[in-house]
């Protein structure tokens, strides 16, 4: 089964067509704040056919804040660290750092509309690619343009022989308001900082909510590495 992934507004990541099976349904949220889970069974130019458990809905693409396919079935998805970091060691049996290496940074060339730009080192013989990208993060509700904005990240992987770590860390959140930004985002439960004229207990939601997104896109990219680090990825001869 083939999945769309389709991130709001960002500007480097791809949408990648990738054939593993899905589980679950997709999400939508809107830009009001309501979330709808079930099944797009239609679109057109402007809206989408959307079915869940009460019956089917239309709704306008103007006012979709983001969309979420599920995540992939893997035994194990990236759980964040303390530090918010996602850190995975994966075993590729019989599969020699220079193999690993060339998936890596091919990898990276087919994942990012800008590789050469997000690709900030690469050591073939350290065995180290690392990168920088972002994506766009955008606020549910009243406060869509005050929070709204990128978030920033490092991309890195590491290989060996018959193993690779990947690196997924140091989440920045820059909001188009640059005063209404999060800024590094952490494991806290609560946002610690204050915003002018906003509530803690509003800021503490908006926090979670981007705490979230982070998780999201974090696994998908997780995802993505793993389908692109595979046996399964190797060109065919021609």
């Amino acid at each position: 089964m083939k999945t769309k992934y389709i991130f709001s507004n960002t500007v480097v990541l791809l949408l990648l067509l990738l054939n593993i099976q899905t589980v679950g349904q997709d999400t939508i949220y809107m830009s009001n704040g309501e979330v709808y889970t079930g099944k797009i069974i239609s679109e057109n130019e402007t809206n989408f056919e959307f079915e869940f458990e009460n019956g089917t809905k239309f709704l306008y693409k103007n006012q979709i804040r983001e969309i979420r396919p599920p995540l992939k079935r893997y035994e194990q998805l990236i759980d964040p660290d303390e530090d918010f970091a996602f850190i995975k060691v994966v075993d590729m049996p019989n599969t020699s750092k220079d193999v690993l290496f060339g998936r890596a940074a091919l990898w990276f060339a087919d994942s990012y509309k800008s590789a050469n730009n997000v690709l900030q080192l690469s050591d073939k013989d350290n065995g180290r690619l690392v990168g920088h990208a972002n994506f766009y993060y955008s606020t549910p509700g009243s406060y869509k343009s005050t929070f709204s904005g990128y978030v920033k990240y490092s991309i890195s992987i590491f290989v060996k022989d018959n193993k690779y770590k990947v690196d997924i860390s140091g989440f920045n959140h820059e909001a188009n308001q640059a005063m209404y930004g999060f800024g590094l985002v952490t494991a806290n439960k609560e946002f610690l900082g204050k915003f002018v004229w906003i509530s803690q207990k509003k800021s503490n939601s908006i926090w979670n909510d981007l705490q979230d997104a982070v998780v999201y896109h974090a696994n998908l990219l997780y995802m993505s590495i793993l389908v692109g680090m595979s046996n399964e990825a190797e060109l065919e001869d021609w």
